[in-house]
């Protein structure tokens, strides 16, 4: 093989490594359902639940991490905030913070974590945060940001928001948590709660396809990279 086919083949697969079609898997933990209407009329569990899954492929330590809940246009969540306890969350296992709730419906599935957040059963934004410190603002951003959930008719955070939700229905995440695209309404269907805990079936995402966690390359600056790379093929290939 020549050196100008060298480079040709170097330049396609790093091009198709980083621009790949598979679909865009998460990185990392995420929030991978959330639910606020436990024990309310009709529901089918008696808490409000948010459940994490470590969609990586290394271990996680949750050591110093919170929940933490505003309304859906709120921009204060120092009041809502669930302290994570010291655990090492496994790739591929699932972890459940049982909140707040009711007297109707059945227990959860034991929770890994307890708090008292009463969040809506129909719109409004959780965020995942490294550090127990309330954050501020309508969609708070930065490293301590580790995953952003808005649902119903609440504020765009992360893309649009997931659907609405209701007492019996949750958002949960596809691809059993491994999807992520950055765009809440693409990423959550709206269906029937089923809390996973830490003892539930790990499942371990696939290492295909380019991965895509909170805060990563946008699809503007996408598109302009690929047309980078794909005038450097060809002037590699001519």
């Amino acid at each position: 093989m020549t050196t100008r086919n060298l480079w040709r083949a170097a330049l396609l697969a790093l091009f198709f490594a980083i621009f790949g079609i598979a679909p865009a898997q998460a990185a990392g933990v995420v929030i991978s359902q959330v639910y606020g209407g436990g024990g309310n009329t009709g529901a089918p569990y008696t808490n409000d639940y948010v459940e994490l899954f470590n969609a990586g492929s290394l271990a996680q330590s949750l050591n110093g991490w919170s929940i933490q809940y505003t309304s859906a246009t709120g921009n204060s969540w120092g009041t809502n905030v669930t302290a994570l306890p010291n655990i090492s969350l496994q790739a591929g296992q699932y972890f459940l913070v049982q909140e707040g709730g009711g007297t109707t419906g059945v227990a959860l599935p034991t929770a890994d974590a307890i708090g008292t957040i009463l969040s809506s059963s129909t719109k409004g934004k959780f965020i995942l945060v490294n550090t127990a410190t309330g954050q501020t603002g309508n969609c708070p951003s930065g490293a301590t940001i580790i995953d952003t959930v808005s649902y119903g008719a609440a504020d765009s955070c992360e893309g649009n928001p997931a659907g609405v939700l209701s007492n019996t229905t949750a958002a949960i995440r596809a691809g059993s948590g491994c999807t992520d695209t950055n765009n809440n309404v693409d990423d959550f269907t709206v269906g029937a709660p089923a809390p996973r805990n830490s003892t539930s079936p790990f499942n371990v995402c696939s290492t295909t396809g380019p991965t895509n966690p909170s805060g990563t390359i946008r699809p503007a600056r996408v598109a302009r990279r690929r047309q980078h790379w794909r005038s450097v093929i060809r002037r590699c290939s001519a």
